[in-house]
């Protein structure tokens, strides 16, 4: 987990406003990411990306929503894989 996760930094250290979306670079990302939030017992499928730097504060999701139900989980899981690797990803290169 900590391998992916380092390179999942990696590649958003690399990846390009046009990268976002498309090509080989957002398509391993998007492996990564899958490989990091479904597996169980953590299973934050559908649920917010560890990747997504809006995991460092307060939930944006009304209380009902998916996401929100998922939100401390998955704040808990991104604060683990930055301790543990030393590395915070940076924000996505959106087009």
């Amino acid at each position: 987990m900590i391998e992916l996760w380092r390179e999942g930094c990696q590649l958003l250290q690399q990846m390009t406003p046009e990268d976002y979306g498309r090509g080989d670079i957002w398509q391993r990302f998007q492996q990564i990411e899958k490989a990091l939030t479904w597996p169980d017992p953590i299973s934050l499928a559908g649920g917010p990306s560890p990747f997504n730097s809006e995991l460092d504060g307060p939930c944006p999701y009304a209380p009902h929503m998916g996401q929100a139900v998922d939100w401390p989980t998955a704040q808990q899981w991104r604060a683990a894989l930055i301790a543990a690797s030393g590395m915070t990803p940076r924000k996505l290169p959106r087009g």
